[in-house]
C-alpha cells in the first residue's frame, strides 16, 4: 500500500536504536555525520537490492524477540534461536 503522504525521514533522524539496528546488517555502514542528509527510503530501498532473505530472516526474529521480551517482561537472555 502506497502511504497517503510521503516519509521526509533522513538519516540524522533516525534514534540510535535504528542507526545501530541498519549498521548491524551485513556489509552497512551509514555514518550520521556523512550521510545526515540521506533520505531513509532511499537508503533502505537501495539495501533492499543486496540484502538475502537469510538477514531478513534474522532481522524479523530480533524484532520479534524485542517485541515479545518487552510484551511479556521476559529476560534479557530469552533468544528465539
Amino acid at each position: 500500500m502506497v502511504p497517503e503522504s510521503p516519509s521526509n525521514l533522513k538519516i540524522e533522524n533516525l534514534t540510535p536504536e535504528d542507526l545501530y539496528a541498519l549498521n548491524n546488517l551485513p556489509g552497512v555502514l551509514i555514518e550520521r555525520k556523512k550521510h545526515s542528509n540521506f533520505s531513509v527510503n532511499d537508503i533502505v530501498l537501495e539495501m533492499s537490492h543486496l540484502i538475502d532473505r537469510d538477514t531478513v530472516r534474522k532481522v524479523e526474529l530480533k524484532m520479534l524477540e524485542a517485541k515479545l521480551k518487552n510484551e511479556f517482561k521476559l529476560s534479557k537472555a530469552f533468544s528465539l534461536v
